[in-house]
C-alpha cells in the first residue's frame, strides 16, 4: 500500500469514528459535516476532498473493519460468498454490534446490506452458481438485519444454528416436494 493510500485510508478511519462517536450523541440526520471534521481534527474541505457524503464513512470502516477482522480470523477467502465463512460473519457483526445497531437506528440498514454485497461480490460465470451465491448472501443479510432488529440478543453460536436449521428446513422441504 503507497504512503498517500495509507494516509489517507487513515484520515477516512478518522472521520469515520468521529461520525460513529456523534451517532451516539445524536441523531445521524443532525450531524453536520463541521462536526465530523471537528472531532475527527481536520478542516471541512479535508473532508470535503474525501467523502462525498456522511453514508461513504460507513461503508469504508464496515470494509476495514471486516478486511482486518477476516486477516485476524485467517479467512482463506475474504470477499466472495463461502460458506465457510458464516461463522466469521456472525462473530464480526456481532463484535461490532454497538455501532451497527448505530447504523440500523439511524435508518441506515440498507448500507450495511450493500456493503456486505460488495463485501461478498465475486465474478461468477456460471448462471446458476450466482443465483445460489445470492440466495445465500442475501439470506445472511436477512438474517442480520433481523439480528440487529432484536438487539443482537442471540449469540453468534445461536445465529449459526438458527441459520442452518433454515437452510436444512429447505432443503427437506426441497426434498421432500421431489
Amino acid at each position: 500500500m503507497s504512503r498517500r493510500h495509507e494516509s489517507t485510508a487513515f484520515l477516512l478511519e478518522c472521520l469515520a469514528d468521529a461520525l460513529i462517536t456523534l451517532m451516539k450523541e445524536k441523531d445521524y440526520r443532525l450531524i453536520t459535516v463541521s462536526e465530523i471534521a471537528k472531532r475527527a481534527g481536520v478542516g471541512r474541505a479535508t473532508y470535503f476532498r474525501h467523502v462525498e457524503r456522511k453514508e461513504d464513512l460507513i461503508v469504508f470502516k464496515l470494509k476495514v473493519c471486516w478486511e482486518r477482522w477476516a486477516e485476524a480470523a485467517g479467512l482463506r477467502m475474504t470477499n466472495g460468498f463461502a460458506l465457510e465463512n458464516t461463522e466469521a460473519f456472525f462473530r464480526f457483526n456481532y463484535a461490532n454490534r454497538e455501532w451497527l445497531r448505530l447504523v440500523y437506528d439511524a435508518g441506515l440498514s440498507r448500507i450495511l446490506l450493500s456493503t456486505f454485497d460488495v463485501i461478498f461480490a465475486e465474478a461468477i460465470l456460471d448462471r446458476e452458481q450466482q443465483y445460489a451465491d445470492a440466495f445465500f448472501k442475501y439470506g445472511l443479510c436477512g438474517l442480520l438485519n433481523a439480528w440487529i432488529a432484536n438487539g443482537f440478543e442471540e449469540t453468534p453460536e445461536d445465529m449459526i444454528r438458527i441459520g442452518s436449521n433454515i437452510v436444512r428446513q429447505l432443503v427437506v422441504e426441497e426434498t421432500a416436494s421431489l
